[in-house]
């Protein structure tokens, strides 16, 4: 009967959290292979934060504090991409799938004369 009593009057403490996070995974928006080596940034008012992807396209933010952040993604070959409107929650992860489009590049310029 004291143990009882010892634990209804000393009440636990449930430690709620206090970030959130966004993951995801970067493919080729022509082959769908992922890309690696792809850098993400997380940017809001209150924090940023980077990320590279992995081999299998993967990236993670799993400490974001909660706000409304934009996605922006980058890689040498491939056209940049911005995506606003992130809304992280505390103790919740979003996933976010990019496919990026290979930059068109000038190898070389053709001129004729008559």
């Amino acid at each position: 009967m004291a143990a009882v009593l010892a634990v209804a009057c000393f009440p636990l403490h449930a430690a709620a959290g206090t970030t959130g996070g966004i993951t995801g995974r970067v493919v080729d928006s022509q082959t769908r292979a992922p890309i690696a080596g792809v850098t993400v940034t997380a940017s809001a008012p209150s924090q940023t934060g980077t990320s590279t992807t992995d081999a299998s396209g993967t990236f993670r933010f799993l400490t974001l504090v909660p706000d409304t952040y934009t996605l922006s993604f980058s890689r040498k070959d491939y056209d940049p991409l911005t995506q606003p409107g992130f809304t992280v929650i505390a103790d919740h992860v979003q996933t976010f799938n990019a496919s990026l489009n290979r930059t068109i590049r000038t190898i070389a310029r053709v001129v004729a004369q008559s």
